[in-house]
């Protein structure tokens, strides 16, 4: 298939194709967003991003047309499978490029919790009231993920009636959401210094310590500091040490009233001042990890080698939660994934004994810098997530991957 087009190429075709697509973004978006009265002048001031990467689309809705998109933009991807117990990878792509972990980096916090609760440190059935976790949640910049926590939480009784949740279950909450109010709650009751030596004790040296989303995304939004999203961007990137005293900052004194109040009009009004593409832009100030690193961690930790059987076997439980799913059942004997989507950036951590395998494999996909209408896609489809798991257990897609990649070599 020509992913720039046929010629000859009939409009009902691509004007099928482009109004599916305009559903599907403004789907995503409120997915994303969340609803509001400047939804709709939102989507048109960033109509020209949405088209950026639009000739994809069609190719991209099957996972040998995603494979194809990667291998024509080899530099913002990487793909990295272990098996646990050979000797190399089944699937290497660009395995040392650093790439920003989104939510992923919370696979540090499930590390030092898990180890926490094993030792004693803390007790996994203390109580939390739930409007505690509250104020960690940036207002309107994803708050609709911390309500859809809220609701599953209470869909599992996981959150009672009085408000309380246990710390075992909130750690399950981490596990399979992407809240940044949960995820925020959970690093500062860690703290910075017990992160560090979680991360430490990992042996991950090219992998950055996780900061809290409130911070990251305060620090990187104009509307907040005021400048361009150029000039930000080179500032931060110069003083990576001031950023991250910078964001740790931002999310401690967001909480705080009056402070909160008045951040909550100006995001309402100006959310982060970034269109899509900048914003896109802007993971670049995210921490970062390289997939080795991730993927070498990965492998100590399904070996139980990484911080004690106990722990290590208690994170790869909270990780298993796509094994609920009955289609993860048919294709996996064990099965467990960490997955991000944010503008830009799709990827994901996983672990995986396919059904009839013998050989257990660890996988760490980035999908960095992705075309803006590409990413609305994927992201509506869960396709990036579906990739995962197929290169997995199909072993005529990672031919063909590895087939397509190479040649790029």
């Amino acid at each position: 298939m020509n992913p720039q087009g046929e010629p000859g190429r009939s409009s009902f075709s691509s004007s099928t194709v482009a109004i599916g697509f305009a559903g599907t973004a403004i789907f995503i978006f409120l997915l994303v967003f969340g609803l509001n009265r400047d939804l709709y002048i939102t989507i048109l001031e960033n109509r020209e991003g949405l088209a950026e990467g639009s000739e994809w689309i069609e190719p991209t809705s099957s996972i040998h047309g995603l494979a194809q998109y990667i291998s024509e933009y080899p530099d913002r991807t990487s793909v990295l499978q272990l098996p646990v117990n050979g000797n190399g990878p089944t699937i290497a792509w660009s395995p040392y490029e650093r790439r920003p972990m989104g939510m992923t980096s919370k696979i540090v916090l499930l590390l030092y919790w898990a180890d926490a609760f094993t030792t004693g440190a803390v007790d996994p059935e203390e109580r939390v009231e739930w409007e505690e976790i509250r104020p960690y949640q940036i207002p309107h910049i994803g708050e609709h993920r911390f309500l859809e926590v809220e609701q599953f939480a209470r869909s599992r009784g996981w959150l009672e009636s009085n408000g309380q949740i246990v710390m075992g279950d909130l750690l399950r909450l981490l596990a399979r959401s992407n809240s940044y109010g949960l995820f925020d709650y959970l690093w500062f009751r860690a703290g910075r210094e017990n992160l560090e030596i979680t991360l430490e004790r990992t042996g991950m040296k090219e992998t950055d310590l996780p900061l809290p989303f409130s911070g990251l995304y305060l620090a990187m939004a104009a509307s907040f500091q005021g400048e361009r999203s150029d000039t930000n961007l080179q500032r931060w990137t110069g003083d990576r040490s001031g950023f991250v005293e910078e964001v740790i900052q931002l999310a401690s004194g967001m909480r705080v009233e009056p402070r909160r109040s008045e951040l909550s009009l100006k995001l309402n009004r100006d959310r982060l001042g970034l269109d899509f593409s900048e914003e896109r832009d802007m993971l670049a100030l995210f921490p970062a990890t390289t997939p080795s690193s991730m993927a070498w961690m990965l492998r100590k930790l399904y070996l139980n080698e990484l911080l004690g059987s106990e722990t290590d076997s208690l994170v790869l439980e909270w990780m298993s939660w796509p094994l609920e799913e009955e289609a993860i059942n048919r294709n996996f004997d064990e099965y467990g994934a960490i997955y991000d989507s944010r503008i830009g950036l799709l990827g994901g951590i996983d672990f995986g004994l396919a059904a009839g395998s013998r050989e257990p494999v660890v996988q760490v996909v980035y999908f960095d810098q992705v075309h803006i209408a590409v990413w609305f896609h994927l992201s509506g489809s869960h396709m990036h997530q579906n990739f995962q798991q197929r290169l997995m257990h199909d072993p005529e897609l990672a031919t063909t991957f590895n087939r397509l990649t190479h040649r790029h070599e």
